[in-house]
């Protein structure tokens, strides 16, 4: 029995080995990679894979060489159909950056600018990116400057154009500070964090931050708890953020003892602290721990992912929750088949990326190795109940060779896509992908754009990239990777999922009827003391909020942040609106009064003369404003800009909702006879006119299709360039529908 040693929790942390036992694999591997990207051959099985994932070519700029090398190697996707995906490319022999960026479902491709100091062979390598909102992105990675020194660099798409700036270090970097940002994350438009790390003076590994708040940058070195031993050698692998002052970081640090131990930065009150953080009773004395994965749902709940020593001696996965600060490690079961003693190879079962779409539900890949086997096996881990359980992932799988899963996303509880490679005996391998719907996770090699060749190269993520290479929002996925082509040239693609789009509609009495999209509870059957009158979905959860008349907020998938239920109010409420940036929400009344929460108040019509009552409200994604809409058709804009109203025109029917339309920045209103009228937004048809068994109550938009949809009080849909997926316009309903929100 062969205890673990730190170096074997140090090499899984950093995703450069997983164990020793697979540094002959990972060698020849290496033959093969680019600086951590894990390269996996043919894709024989492409043609057979699930219909539910399909491929598409990166496209390249047009000054690339000719046949120019190109990977994929990280995506992210704020809305459906909105997603970027960052590589390299060769130019002039060079490898330079570039970015896919799709936007409505259409895509397009730009260089990324070179940082200005950058040398005449820059070696650009972007690793990651992450956007905040539509259209609002910030990539990392490195590059080589004109002193042949290691140094990162941060892209940044604003109003369509990246620009790009050299990563600013502590004051401590080494004049070859071999500088690397492994994560980014945004919350909004208005905090990004990149976590990363740097070689001092002293060439010794040092954890840091880089924080940008509204565009103004500034650069942490990443404390390290109070038991830190002289050289700590810190280093960070994951951030994430669930709010625009909440981020949790997580890592590794060498304490007083000479122990390789868990590292959790936390940014609280605009400033970083460290901790060291624990690990269940179990844990062998002395032994090593290490977090690589992190999520955070909301503000003050994360949840942190690793591997730690464990009974016996050998490496176990290893979950920490973070309420509030307060860190409480949990066991997480191995699969039913994981091997527990013995050697050649040694026991070993390890989470290294985590998704947690709510509070209370996470799912987590890992490897862990099997009886009687000689190679990894890929684990996928859930947490529900708040207890954790973990399978081996489905899939017919050499156990005599190694397979990875390194990345996960979720949209919503049970709505999840997985990436990463499985290899044979001769080390030729395919890219997987396991899918989670209703419950059931389910295989597929992954699909190649048909110019992919036999044999085939095909990469998800790698060790250093993990969780950057698949990205899920409201039900539709994508994972970035790269083939062989015929010529042959390695070139980058994406594996894309359906564009699913789905919505619920929300009834007087609290009842949500949903259509392609999840039911997460309701209010239906319960006492109210007033009854709903409006609803907003959460994109990034699949979650949604009602509001009662009185101010009442029922959360469900979602962070409750506070309402105005029980405190006097002048006039009802009569809509919510979800601000995206934020994470909060805002309550609007009939007088116009805005009541907000975890959101910026910038303004209301409380207090203010109106010609007509407030009727709805509209969160204006890409300013971070929002719109008021009367019945009389007026428009009041508050951080967000005025493109006209119906306010003193005739109207054959009141108004009684507004959509923003997040593909073009224009907005609908919607009366109650079914008429639409649109401003800075494309007219796709209406019920105005035609007759109507009920009359229409509310209107959404789904930002995948670029279409709308109207609802009557019967629940029945009419959608106009989005896809009808159900109604309850020819059922019984107890009370009648107010309200819908597309997911």
């Amino acid at each position: 029995m062969r205890p673990a040693t730190t170096s074997d929790v140090e090499r899984s942390g950093r995703r450069r080995a997983l164990v020793t036992r697979l540094a002959a694999t990972l060698v020849v591997v290496a033959g093969l990679l680019t600086l951590g990207a894990v390269v996996v051959a043919p894709n024989a099985g492409a043609a057979g894979a699930s219909p539910a994932w399909t491929a598409r070519a990166a496209l390249v700029p047009g000054d690339g060489d000719p046949g120019a090398t190109s990977y994929l190697v990280a995506t992210t996707c704020p809305a459906p159909g909105n997603c970027v995906a960052v590589g390299w490319y060769t130019r002039g022999g060079n490898q330079v950056g570039f970015a896919n960026v799709q936007a409505g479902g259409s895509w397009t491709t730009a260089a990324l600018p070179l940082p200005v100091d950058a040398g005449s062979a820059p070696g650009v390598n972007p690793a990651n990116v992450s956007c905040g909102a539509v259209g609002s992105c910030v990539a990392a990675g490195t590059y080589t400057d004109t002193g042949g020194n290691q140094q990162a660099f941060v892209s940044t798409l604003a109003s369509g154009r990246w620009t790009t700036a050299k990563a600013v270090l502590p004051g401590d970097a080494n004049l070859n500070p071999q500088a690397q940002f492994q994560s980014v994350t945004c919350s909004g438009q208005t905090l990004c964090v990149l976590a990363g790390n740097y070689h001092d003076t002293t060439s010794q590994s040092q954890g840091v931050l880089l924080v940008d708040r509204s565009g103004s940058w500034s650069t942490v070195e990443a404390p390290v708890p109070s038991d830190a031993g002289p050289t700590p050698g810190a280093s960070l692998f994951t951030v994430s953020c669930g709010g625009p002052q909440n981020c949790v970081a997580v890592g590794s640090y060498t304490d007083s003892g000479g122990h390789h131990t868990a590292l959790v930065e936390t940014l609280a009150g605009g400033s970083w602290t460290a901790v060291r953080a624990p690990v269940p009773a179990d844990a062998a004395p002395g032994g090593a721990a290490t977090l690589v994965g992190a999520s955070c749902p909301t503000t003050t709940n994360c949840m942190l992912v690793g591997i730690y020593t464990g009974p016996g001696g050998y490496p176990v996965s290893l979950a920490v929750s973070d309420s509030a600060g307060v860190l409480t490690p949990a066991l997480v079961p191995a699969p039913a088949d994981a091997k527990t003693s013995g050697t050649s190879p040694s026991p070993l079962v390890e989470l290294v990326s985590v998704s947690c779409p709510t509070v209370s539900w996470c799912a987590a890949t890992g490897i862990y190795v099997a009886q009687g086997g000689s190679g990894a096996s890929p684990q996928l881990a859930t947490f529900s109940g708040g207890t954790w359980s973990a399978i081996r992932a489905p899939g017919n799988f050499d156990p005599t060779s190694d397979t990875y899963l390194l990345g996960v996303s979720c949209s919503w509880p049970g709505s999840c896509a997985a990436a990463g490679f499985t290899t044979t005996a001769s080390v030729s391998s395919t890219g997987i992908l396991e899918t989670l719907t209703g419950g059931t996770w389910t295989e597929s090699p992954a699909v190649l754009p048909s110019a992919a060749v036999l044999p085939a190269v095909s990469l998800f993520g790698g060790m250093e990239l993990a969780n950057n290479a698949v990205a899920c929002v409201a039900g539709t996925c994508a994972v970035a990777g790269t083939y062989l082509d015929s010529t042959p040239v390695t070139a980058g693609f994406l594996d894309l999922s359906p564009s699913l789009t789905g919505y619920q509609l929300g009834a007087a009495d609290g009842g949500i009827f949903n259509f392609g999209a999840p039911f997460l509870g309701s209010m239906g059957g319960t006492p109210l003391n007033a009854p709903i009158v409006g609803m907003a979905g959460v994109p990034d959860t699949g979650g949604y909020y009602e509001v009662a008349s009185d101010g009442g907020i029922f959360a469900f998938g979602a962070p409750f942040l506070g309402s105005m239920g029980g405190q006097h109010l002048n006039k009802p409420i009569v809509g919510i609106a979800f601000d995206s940036q934020t994470g909060g929400y805002y309550e609007v009344a009939s007088d116009g009064g805005i009541f907000a929460f975890g959101a910026p108040f910038l303004g209301s019509m409380g207090g203010q003369q109106l010609n007509a009552p407030i009727v709805g409200i509209a969160y204006d994604s890409t300013t971070g404003g929002y719109y008021e809409v009367a019945s009389d058709g007026g428009i009041f804009a508050f951080g967000a800009p005025f493109l006209g109203s119906m306010g003193g025109k005739q109207l054959n029917k009141p108004i009684v909702g507004i959509a923003y339309d997040s593909t073009t920045s224009g907005y609908y209103q919607v009366a109650s006879d079914g008429g639409i009228f649109a401003f800075g937004a494309p007219f796709l048809g209406s019920m105005g006119g035609k007759p109507l068994n009920k009359p229409i109550v509310g209107i959404a938009f789904d930002p995948n299709s670029g279409g709308y949809y109207q609802v009557a009080s019967d629940g029945g849909i009419f959608n106009y360039g989005a896809p009808f997926l159900g109604s309850t316009g020819a059922i019984h309903l107890n009370q009648p529908v107010v309200a819908m929100a597309a997911a």
